[in-house]
This record gives C-alpha cells, sequence and structure tokens, in this order.
C-alpha cells in the first residue's frame, strides 16, 4: 500500500467518487501547491532564519529588565517550541483533526504575525521569550504542519523533489533576510522593526494560502465519527526509521553551530564587522539554495553516474560527509587572521549541510518502501514531522552542547582555528556532520547479511 493510497483510504471507505481526484506529480493545482509553500517560507521562517542579527540588539541597544539573563535564550526558545511542536500537529493533522488543517494555518499565521507587533511593546525581555520565544514559535508551527502535509499529498514519486525545491525557498529567506533586518533595524529602529516583521509575516501568508489546498475532500460531518482516519506507527517497528532519525539528530545537533557562532568568530577572531559577519550568514545560506533542488532531485532516485540510482542511503552520507569535510579542513585549519579561508568554508559546508534536510525525502521513500513489503499503511507526513522534531532536539541539545564548548576553548594551541576558544566547537560540528551520514553503513552491513544469508549451505 502507498502513501498515496493510504492517504485517500477515507474516501475509498466513505464513498466512491464519481469524480477522478486531481493528478499528483504535476499539474496546475499540484504546481500551485508547490508555489504556495514556497512563499510561506517567509512567513514561517523569516523571522526564524534572521533572529541573530536582532539577539545582538537586544544585548546592547535595548535597556530592559533582565536582558542579560534572557534574550540569549529567546532564539533557542523560538527554534524548540516550533521543531519541538511539529511531530504532534503533524500527527494531529493528518489524523483525526484533517479536516481542521487550513483553520490551524490561519490561526497559526494570526498568532505569529500578532506576537510579533505585540513584541514590539516589550518592557522587560520575559515578555520577548512570551511572544518571540514561544507564540511565534507556536504560530510557526501551526501555519508549517499543514503545508508540509498537502504537500506530501500532492508529490508522492517526486517527493523529495518537491521537498528540495522548499527548502531552497527557505535557503533564499535565510540569505535575504539578515541583510533586510540590517536595513530596517538602520532605518526604523528595533521597535518599528518588529512591527514591520509582523506584517511581513502576515501578506505573505495572505498570499501563500489560497494558492494551497487538499487533494480531495473530507467525508462529511455525518460520515467523519465513522470514519476518522487513524494514524498508523507500525513503522516505529521497524529500524530504517531509527537509523534515519537518530542520524538526523546527532547531524543537526551540529547543523545549528555554524549558523549561531559564525558571525561571532568572525567579529571576535578576524576582528570583522557586523556586515561581513552577516556576510557569512548570507554565503553559508546561499548555495542551499541550489544543493537542495539538487539533492532533492537525487533523493527521487534521479541517475547521478550514468544509470547509477543513488540510495537515499548514499545521498544522505553525500551531504553529511561534504559538510564534514569542510570543517575539519577547511574552517579547523584556517588562520585566525582569514576572512576568506571563513568565506569558503560558509559556502561549502552551507552547500552540502543545507541538502540534508532536502534528503529526508528520499528517507521517507525507503521507510514507505519497508511499510509497503510488510503491507503496512503508512502516513509519510506524520513521518516528516517527526524528523523535524528531531532536528529541533538536535539544535537544542546543540545548544547546551555549545555552551559547555565553549567553556572548553582551543582543542590545541595553534594559530589556526583549532587553538581559538571556537576549537571545540568546530571539532564538535564535524564530528556530528559525519555520524549523520552512517545510515550508508547500516544499508551496506544488511546486504551483506542478506548475501550472507541467501548463500548459507542448507
Amino acid at each position: 500500500m502507498t502513501s498515496e493510497t493510504f492517504t485517500l483510504s477515507f474516501e475509498d471507505q466513505s464513498q466512491r467518487q464519481s469524480h477522478a481526484l486531481p493528478r499528483v506529480d504535476g499539474g496546475r493545482a499540484a504546481i500551485m501547491n508547490l508555489v504556495g509553500c514556497s512563499i510561506l517560507q517567509l512567513s514561517s521562517w523569516g523571522f526564524v532564519m534572521s533572529y541573530g542579527v536582532l539577539q545582538e540588539q537586544y544585548t546592547t541597544h535595548f535597556n530592559m529588565q533582565g536582558s542579560s539573563k534572557l534574550t540569549g535564550a529567546i532564539g533557542t526558545t523560538l527554534n524548540g517550541v516550533l521543531y519541538m511542536s511539529l511531530p504532534i500537529i503533524s500527527t494531529l493533522l493528518a489524523g483525526r483533526l484533517y479536516q481542521w488543517r487550513r483553520m490551524a494555518a490561519i490561526l497559526g499565521l494570526l498568532i505569529s504575525s500578532a506576537s510579533l507587533v505585540i513584541s514590539a511593546s516589550s518592557t522587560a525581555a520575559w515578555h520577548l521569550l512570551v511572544t518571540q520565544g514561544i507564540l511565534c514559535g507556536l504560530g510557526s508551527a501551526l501555519l508549517y504542519s499543514p503545508s508540509t502535509l498537502q504537500l506530501n499529498e500532492w508529490w508522492v514519486r517526486r517527493k523529495s523533489f518537491a521537498y528540495g525545491v522548499t527548502l531552497a525557498a527557505k535557503n533564499i529567506v535565510g540569505t535575504g533576510t539578515p541583510y533586510l533586518n540590517l536595513a530596517l533595524l538602520g532605518r526604523l529602529g528595533l521597535q518599528n522593526t518588529l512591527r514591520v516583521w509582523g506584517v511581513i509575516t502576515f501578506v505573505s501568508g495572505i498570499l501563500a494560502l489560497p494558492l494551497m489546498h487538499q487533494r480531495g475532500e473530507w467525508p462529511t460531518n455525518q460520515q467523519y465519527h465513522h470514519y476518522r482516519r487513524r494514524t498508523p506507527w507500525k513503522f516505529l517497528t521497524h529500524p530504517t526509521f531509527y537509523v534515519f532519525h537518530i542520524g538526523n539528530i546527532i547531524f543537526s545537533s551540529g547543523y545549528g553551530l555554524p549558523q549561531t557562532y559564525l558571525p561571532s568568530y568572525a567579529s571576535q577572531i578576524l576582528h570583522r564587522s557586523q556586515m561581513e559577519g552577516s556576510l557569512m550568514l548570507a554565503l553559508f545560506n546561499l548555495p542551499g539554495i541550489f544543493s537542495c533542488v539538487a539533492f532533492g532531485i537525487l533523493g527521487d532516485g534521479t541517475p547521478l553516474i550514468g544509470a547509477y540510482k543513488p540510495t537515499p542511503f548514499t545521498t544522505t552520507f553525500l551531504s553529511a560527509i561534504g559538510a564534514a569535510l569542510p570543517v575539519f579542513f577547511i574552517w579547523g585549519l584556517a588562520a585566525q587572521s582569514g576572512l576568506v579561508g571563513l568565506a569558503l568554508f560558509s559556502v561549502t559546508y552551507g552547500f552540502f549541510a543545507s541538502a540534508y534536510s532536502a534528503t529526508w525525502g528520499g528517507a521517507l521513500r525507503e521507510i514507505e518502501r519497508e511499510a509497503v513489503s510488510h503491507n503496512e499503511p503508512i502516513d509519510t507526513g506524520v513521518v516528516y514531522g517527526l524528523l523535524n522534531g528531531g532536528r529541533g532536539l538536535g539544535y537544542v541539545l546543540g545548544g547546551v552542547a555549545g555552551i559547555e564548548l565553549l567553556k572548553t576553548g582551543a582543542v590545541r594551541k595553534s594559530s589556526l582555528a583549532y587553538g581559538t576558544e571556537y576549537g571545540s566547537v568546530i571539532l564538535y560540528t564535524g564530528i556530528s556532520s559525519a555520524i549523520g551520514g552512517l545510515s550508508v553503513f547500516w544499508n551496506l552491513a544488511g546486504r551483506r547479511y542478506c548475501i550472507s544469508e541467501r548463500t548459507r549451505p542448507a
């Protein structure tokens, strides 16, 4: 049973509709949903991905009570609430609350945009923690989750490509919004910048939501209680999910560290300006615009060299090892005075690391294939939500680890980056990136076991 079959099974059980459903993997409706989901990245992630620019304003220019103790936790709380809410919201909206997806998205848009406008009037740091950290994170999750669930239903065989396109849009947002923040802060000040972000979030959401529609119709109210969807959890009994999920958590724990510390590394170690520090973040996100689409295409099984079709395990490994090598050999070995080396690292690491989420489409395909082989239903939208939750858990763990790693400081005395106070951060980032690709060895071990079982004498 494919995910498409399961997704639509409630229709088959409730009523045999005379009209055919719109086709998946193409056509105007599927493309419009993809466009809408891409635009929605600005509402869901725009403020989140540019928060680092505001963090410095809170600590240096915004005089409020308790700022020194709480402002550092706002960004971590925002990312944590957003990512950790996604598994719960995705599971509910994929199953029993299926018909409330559009309402959840509208509610999320209202919460996230209103919380930013209200945060502009904050007089204490805990006000920002509640409005931006908790409310904006929850609103963004309510807005983002329905869009990914619908995208999952409109794109089946080319699912990885669709996710890659939306992640590319996310990287466009991450590339441009830090500079947008700098421009707004310079012209309008912090309070008005927050109000403008509330308007940006609301307007982009209003433009995106009308483009996205559910594929098929939910049964009428009289039929609903009899034909409620039940979320299948059988995939949790198979090891493939855990191989991808654990690798994702470990990879994500290191992925957030360069985004957090590149600007401060450029400022404290290389003695560069805030603008040049922001440039490192732009260089980090820019290559992901292209790599997410490329790895998304590979995740659908598109031949890489000749007739060779990479497996989901291979694409995950390419992204992970491609991210680890620049950490070890470019950032770690860069001179403490070289901005060029840091820029080269940002580009190469950003290219491969940003594409890691784009490999999830292939992982979903592999988990789905395993479910089909056991004749079990599966809702890949729920699995995607759990992978996002794993990324959020990794971010939280990485944030805690980063503080301790900074206390540890240099790996060894050297004029290279390993000899700075960020040396342990660099080493951890490289190791966690490499571990994120270990699923390929699980696949190889499984194949060798199958071969040995087939060739064993009776």
